[in-house]
């Protein structure tokens, strides 16, 4: 019996020992510089701000704060209305409609080796400077300015597919 006894509590050891280093494995190739992205959602209609940003329980305003490096925001239609300067770090910014979605007095900086995407928005007085990868599509650009001309200026990579610009 004391032996059989041994026996499974040395099972028991090897197998707990091997789940729990599994786990290490699976956090260790998770933290090896792999860039990870993280969904933020904003929603301009609930009564107050008091979401988390998921998809269920989103924020009502648009802060620079919760413009994370490495996230794609999500914005159902409204205004959302920014009035600091941000450096951009990999992000999407994904609106409902260009027509109905709103972002007035962005002011972005897009640095070296860098992207930022926007997609179904209309930007209002908004500056953005790129000087990494920018990509704009179905998006609305109106009574804009940057510090060399019109609501974008960009020194590197700029990919505009579908973008109007309006009194800039």
């Amino acid at each position: 019996k004391y032996i059989a006894f041994i026996l499974i509590l040395l099972c028991m050891v090897v197998t707990v020992s091997s789940t729990f280093a599994a786990d290490n494995e699976t956090l260790a190739a998770v933290d090896d510089g792999d860039v990870l992205t993280e969904d933020y959602y904003f929603d301009a209609s609930v009564e107050n701000d008091t979401g988390n940003g998921t998809i269920d329980n989103p924020y009502k305003q648009l802060t620079t704060a919760r413009i994370k490096e490495n996230s794609n925001i999500y914005l159902n239609e409204g205004e959302y209305e920014l009035n600091d300067y941000k450096r951009i770090y990999n992000v999407n910014i994904i609106g409902k409609n260009p027509e109905t979605t709103i972002i007035k007095n962005l002011d972005f900086e897009v640095t070296f080796s860098n992207s930022f995407t926007l997609h179904n928005v209309t930007l209002v007085k908004c500056r953005i400077t790129n000087h990494g990868d920018f990509n704009a599509s179905n998006t609305i650009f109106i009574g804009s300015s940057s510090s060399n001309g019109g609501g974008l200026y960009s020194d590197e990579n700029a990919n505009l597919d579908n973008c109007t610009f309006a009194n800039n």
